[in-house]
């Protein structure tokens, strides 16, 4: 059974082009951004908890800034 893409929920992080949310939305997906929302000046530990919260996929090109951010989350949730 394929998993039902439509229902995927993203948030881009501000190095993410506008033109990616577009075509996310043109493909039906529930698309917010840190420019949508007014995060323009958030950190990016802050983009990945609003990501979590808001229980969305956290679309990013800043692999290097993430990587760090990715282990600890993976580390830290599962004592929570």
């Amino acid at each position: 059974m394929r998993p039902d893409l439509s229902a995927v929920r993203f948030y881009l992080d501000n190095d993410v082009s506008v033109k990616v949310a577009n075509l996310l939305n043109a493909k039906g997906h529930d698309v917010v951004s840190a420019r949508s929302l007014d995060l323009r000046s958030a950190t990016d530990a802050e983009h990945l908890l609003n990501a979590a919260l808001s229980n969305r996929i956290l679309v990013s090109h800043n692999f290097d800034d993430y990587e760090l951010l990715h282990d600890a989350w993976q580390r830290w949730s599962t004592a929570w």
